[in-house]
């Protein structure tokens, strides 16, 4: 699965007001340090199966050339399709299943 690739961010600063320097120079009050960071997601780890990385198996679905007459029919195609490869990597991501749908 593919991931947007992100850049990394820096550390946000935050200015001290007047008010807070002056709580700070005061002995009598103890003053804590707080720090932030962000940092990127990491993509989510996927359960591999033993069909995972096989190639698809049948026979694929007609190229569709946008006939509106010829859609239901690659539908049925590529739902038959579906059924044969169900457990193959292609078909359990719904990321993966659109692409492939798409480039037919």
């Amino acid at each position: 699965m593919m991931y947007p690739t992100t850049t990394p961010t820096q550390p946000l600063e935050i200015a001290a007001t007047p008010q807070i320097e002056e709580i700070a120079a005061t002995p009598h009050v103890e003053m804590e340090e707080i720090a932030a960071t962000v940092t990127a997601p990491t993509p989510p780890t996927e359960n591999r199966t033993a069909n995972s990385n096989r190639s698809l198996s049948g026979v694929p679905p007609p190229i569709f050339n946008g006939d509106r007459d010829k859609s239901e029919h690659f539908l049925d195609k590529f739902m038959s399709y579906k059924i044969v490869n169900g457990d193959a990597r292609q078909f359990t991501i719904p990321y993966l299943k659109v692409a492939l749908c798409l480039s037919l």
